[in-house]
């Protein structure tokens, strides 16, 4: 919605008389179209064409709600004593919450729920007391209980109703409220408080709206707006707004299904309720609709007597108004006054300022009054207002006399230079026209930076940054080396060069160094191009040199104030995109919507905007909807870049990249040095598969790039996409040696560009260090990020032996860890090495982590765990660093630090550590450490077992295998996971029943698996199907096979369990980088494929093909 701002007591006169004015019928005929007001989606107000659906007949369409079955639980029996215990529990519970004891009371009902857990009633008052608690999570699963035990019970229907519709289960949230609405409909709503009634009834009416029941959501309005009035309050209350944006949202459905007079009604309750002058535009809207154009003409004087011009908004809808009416005499002559009464005074009185005069100029234009709103806005941009909108308009109004109307605005100020440059394209309706006009303006020295500034707001940088370099050099008057230098500027942000920026504040004159507003510039430029640390630089000395007071200073504030909110990330406080993403962030993206399109009106050129927009009106309007502004934008403005990019995002993301192409390409066609639209011809060619053009497209933009680190990064994207390595390097080499630093946004794309270059080319090892190391000297304790890049260039330089890498890699890493901004949090470290084991080098991180372990201070037990493992997990992938994890584990366990286990014998580090190096695929490591751990407790049953399951598993069954295995056996007979490995010995030893020597493998196994339920794995019920096979039972090997594969697949697909192990790896090693599709095919995947190999051979009568036993081939069921 427009700003919810309250327009004074002339708008609430002005509803109440448009309210009672809504009977009369209208004179003039009714209009066949009309543009809707700035802020308010065409498809909001737009009729369709549908058959009328009233209330009851969505509700049946909508379908019976969707409903979780209630699990059988018996009751207690009526009159016994659990019934009686249950009854007094909830009445002493009631009272308790009555008492103000929630917490008791809680617990008084759930006494009683676990006497009678299917009691509606008990549900519903657990329910309201979760609520109540602080727990609505809770509260939903009891109300949603409670619904399934008494499916017809209001009050359970609205809750689970209202949290479907929280959760975007829309079908069912409606035909829960509907049911619920119903219910209470029939009993004239008795006991319902007005606020219940509005809550329900407003939710259940949006639910309707958005689903395309327009008549039902209008009638559910009705029914929750009835007795709505404006309770008179200076302030609005939170019920009066409630209620004026339910009455708005209906009355835009209202337009929808032709029912203009009803939404003339809501319309103006709306504006009762809540005084805004979006709704009564609305309004307006519908006057013209209905063909009252006397009504509409009383709406702008109503408006017009709030001196609209004061504020942005009411001005952009009032000049939409008299737009819409085909002007208007009265109000014409009453700006007229207001313009001359805001000019310079004949006794010496202030002028108004010079924005609020040029908005009264734009109003005249819109009366009417052409000439005199020319002259009006010719006054006030000479006054000062060179904002986007007033410069767009005085453009406008000068016709063909636009470019010379510019170069006279460049002339007084040229810090204005890139406003005027892109209004003046966004106002031509022919750039070659404009280009032709520009070159014809003479011998004036502000021509070249005009011209250049032209030419870098259509998208042509390369030639821009020539033409103002030129224009630079040939100027010596201070007023034209400023226009040049603006131009450079606007061409720097054209390329997307921050080094540009630097270069022309390196070539500025001395004299500006002490100017606020160059720096307002230069801020505003290295925020537009990412560079946020020398953007707050230049703010800072802007606001230490200070900026011109009053209109002469508009230029800089608003340069200042937009450098501000880039670097800050978030919208200008108070402005319609900052509003917008409020909206956003409270769930409601159909107001958003509206605020996003009412700044498009008030600031053209606010590229998050748009890009927001683009990203929310699909979901909220549909692509029609979207498909139709983009076109509306691209009639006002033929000529906006802005509007171009959007246009080329909705025909890709809507499949018409083709279409929009050869569209393109038509226009290119008229006229081939059009460089406007050459960005967006370049991802329709991609989006079209036209690969050959697209890169041969990069080429182009590329080569017309400016000389400098942009380019020299868009040249290497360019060349490895189209598989040329050496010539990414190449130009990556040249980003290196720019004289001017580029920030470090470029630099960490430079890095990922070297990252992706073949690991054999020897130049990358050299970029790798040179633009990290560059990086690190800027800013020591910037990234981590630059140190582990620099890793991984030490890493992988060519003929590098693994020691000369080691050691270059704990300098850099030591480096990093010396620098307190760095040290923590642990998460950094652990995702930098992360980074490197996915780059192929996990050497580099294991070291580069061991450099942080050398002192843990300031990490917790749990982070220094995390790096610990992390950093032993990458020498498992290594291979033969077994000695070097178990070093690390002693340096930490004698200091103290028990980052691999709890326990107080070092048998736990051990164990840990072997299990990782297993995990990574390092099973010799695994046994070398497993074996270490013995020597140091020869009597621990988890080293004993876990080498001994080792050796068996690499098919190493003699004397010391089973010693190991029976002694952990022996040490603790009931431990599962031995019984299993002994059991899996029997197996090898061909030992499958019992017998004199002792239980067999099936008697083991099944032990091992009763002894830990739910505990054993798949492999144990595939151990065990083979043990039966071999031991003749058929039926118990094809239970246990069925069970390993129902284990190992766990309900779920290969990539969903692809994804679990990789969730796994992050949470015990600290990777995300494993290859999780290796291990799930060599385990689990492995053992589910053998268990279902050997259920259909035993299906087809074939011999399954069980483990390799001595036994095995002569056993058969």
């Amino acid at each position: 919605m427009i700003a919810r701002r309250a327009v004074a007591v002339a708008l609430v006169a002005f509803a109440a008389a448009a309210q009672a004015a809504v009977a009369h019928p209208a004179q003039d005929a009714p209009r066949a179209s009309v543009a809707p007001p700035p802020g308010v989606p065409a498809a909001r107000v737009r009729p369709v064409e549908r058959p009328p659906v009233p209330f009851d007949a969505a509700l049946a369409a909508i379908g019976e709600p969707e409903r979780l079955s209630a699990a059988p639980v018996q009751r207690p029996a009526p009159g016994s004593a659990a019934e009686t215990v249950a009854v007094r529990r909830y009445v002493r519970g009631r009272q308790r919450a009555l008492d103000g004891q929630p917490s008791r009371a809680a617990e008084d009902i759930d006494a009683a729920l676990r006497l009678d857990p299917a009691s509606a009633v008990l549900r519903s008052a657990r329910a309201e007391l979760a609520l109540a608690g602080g727990d609505p999570r809770r509260s939903v699963a009891e109300w949603e209980a409670a619904l399934a035990l008494a499916p017809d019970d209001p009050r359970a229907q609205v809750a689970v109703g209202l949290a479907s519709i929280d959760a975007g289960r829309l079908a069912r949230g409606a035909a829960l409220l509907g049911r619920a609405w119903k219910t209470f409909e029939s009993t004239g709503f008795d006991g319902m408080s007005p606020d219940a009634r509005l809550t329900i009834g407003s939710a259940l009416a949006r639910c309707m709206l958005r689903l395309g029941f327009d008549e039902a959501g209008l009638e559910v309005s009705a029914g929750a707006l009835a007795g709505a009035e404006p309770d008179g309050g200076a302030v609005a209350n939170v019920r009066s707004r409630a209620q004026a944006a339910l009455a708005r949202d209906a009355g835009e459905a209202a337009f929808r299904v032709r029912r203009v007079d009803e939404a003339l009604d809501l319309l103006s309750l709306s504006a009762a309720l809540v005084p805004d002058a979006g709704t009564v535009a609305l309004l307006a809207y519908g006057q013209l609709l209905s063909g009252d154009d006397a009504g509409a003409r009383r709406t702008v004087g109503a408006l017009l007597a709030e001196a609209p011009w004061r504020d942005e908004e009411l001005t952009v809808l009032v000049e939409w108004l008299l737009g819409a009416v085909g002007g208007d005499r009265p109000s014409a002559e009453s700006l007229s006054m207001a313009a001359y009464s805001a000019g310079p005074g004949r006794f010496g009185e202030q002028p108004a300022p010079a924005e609020r005069r040029a908005r009264i100029a734009r109003l005249l234009i819109a009366a009417g009054d052409v000439e005199g709103g020319r002259q009006a806005i010719d006054d006030a941009v000479d006054a000062g207002a060179l904002d986007p909108t007033s410069l767009a308009t005085a453009f406008a109004a000068a016709g063909d006399r636009a470019a010379a109307r510019a170069l006279a605005i460049v002339q007084a100020r040229p810090d204005a230079l890139r406003d005027v440059c892109r209004s003046l394209v966004t106002t031509a309706r022919d750039l070659r026209t404009l280009r032709a006009q520009v070159e014809a303006l003479g011998d004036s020295p502000f021509r070249a930076p005009l011209a250049a500034g032209v030419l870098a707001a259509c998208n042509g940088s390369g030639g821009a940054w020539r033409r103002a370099e030129d224009a630079l050099d040939a100027a010596t008057q201070p007023a034209v080396q400023r226009a040049a230098l603006e131009a450079m500027l606007l061409a720097a942000v054209a390329a997307g060069d921050p080094s540009l920026v630097a270069r022309a504040a390196a070539d500025a004159p001395g004299a500006l160094e002490m100017s606020g507003a160059w720096h307002a510039s230069l801020a505003r430029a290295f925020a537009d191009t990412g560079a946020a640390i020398e953007a707050q630089q230049s703010i800072a000395r802007a606001e230490l040199r200070g900026l011109p007071a009053g209109d002469a200073g508009l230029v800089a504030r608003t340069s200042l104030a937009e450098a501000r909110a880039t670097v800050d990330g978030r919208a200008p406080e108070g402005s319609p995109r900052g509003r917008a993403e409020a909206a956003l962030s409270m769930g409601n993206p159909q107001a958003a919507v509206g605020e996003l399109m009412m700044a498009r009106a008030t600031a053209p050129f606010d590229a998050g905007s748009i890009d927001l927009l683009l990203r929310i009106l699909p979901r909220t309007d549909g692509p029609r909807a979207t498909s139709d502004w983009v076109e509306g934008e691209l009639a006002r403005r033929p000529n906006d870049p802005l509007a171009w990019r959007a246009y080329v995002r909705a025909a890709i993301a809507g499949g018409a990249a083709a279409d929009a192409l050869a569209r393109i390409d038509e226009r290119l066609a008229a006229d081939p040095d059009d460089t406007l639209l050459l960005p967006g011809r370049e991802e329709l060619l991609r989006a079209a598969g036209r690969t050959a053009e697209a890169l041969a497209a990069a080429r182009q933009r590329v080569a017309s790039l400016p000389t400098g680190p942009r380019r020299s990064l868009e040249e290497a994207a360019v060349e490895l996409q189209s598989g040329n390595p050496p010539g990414a390097a190449d130009a990556l080499a040249r980003f290196a040696e720019s004289a001017f630093p580029p920030p470090s946004s470029m630099r960490a794309t430079a890095l990922d560009l070297a990252r992706r270059l073949p690991a054999a080319l020897p130049a990358r090892s050299t970029i790798l260090r040179d633009v990290a190391r560059d990086a690190v000297l800027t800013d020591p304790d910037e990234s981590l990020e630059f140190y582990a890049f620099e890793c991984l260039g030490a890493a992988t330089e060519p003929g590098i032996t693994p020691a000369q890498a080691d050691r270059a890699v704990r300098t850099i890493a030591s480096e990093a860890a010396d620098q307190d901004a760095l040290r923590t949090p642990a998460e950094r470290w652990r995702a930098s090495a992360d980074f490197l084991f996915a780059q192929g080098a996990p050497r580099a991180a294991a070291e580069f982590l061991r450099a942080r372990l050398e002192d843990p201070s300031g990490l917790s037990g749990q982070e220094l765990s995390l790096l610990a493992r992390v950093a032993v997990a990458c020498d498992g992938a290594v291979g033969g660093r077994a000695d070097a994890a178990m070093s690390l584990a002693a340096q930490l366990r004698s200091a103290g630090h028990r980052a691999f286990g709890e326990a107080d014998g070092d048998a736990s580090d051990f164990v840990a550590v072997a299990g990782i190096f297993e995990l990574l695929g390092d099973a010799s490591g695994s046994e070398r450490i497993l074996e270490a751990g013995l020597a140091v407790e020869p009597d621990s049953t988890v080293l004993l077992n876990n080498l001994g399951w080792a050796r068996l598993a690499r098919g190493e069954i003699g004397e010391r295998t089973v010693s190991l295995i029976e002694r952990a056996v022996e040490l603790k007979p009931d431990e599962h996971t031995s019984l299993d490995t002994l059991g899996w010995l029997r197996y090898a030893q061909g030992r499958f029943a019992d017998g004199p020597e002792g239980p067999g493998a099936v008697t083991l196994i099944s032990r091992a698996i009763e002894g830990s339920p739910g505990a054993a794995g798949a492999e144990v019920h595939d151990h065990l199907g083979d043990a039966r096979w071999c031991a003749g039972d058929a039926d118990g090997a094809r239970t246990a096979w069925q069970d390993a594969v129902r284990l190992a697949e766990a309900g779920l697909d290969r990539e969903q369990n692809i994804e679990v192990l990789r969730r796994l790896f992050l949470a015990r090693v600290g990777l995300a980088s494993i290859d999780a599709v290796r291990y799930h095919e060599t385990h689990d995947g492995a053992i589910a494929a053998r268990a279902r190999a050997k259920l259909e051979a035993v299906a087809r009568g074939a011999r399954p093909e069980v483990a390799p036993s001595p036994g095995a081939a002569k056993q058969s069921p």
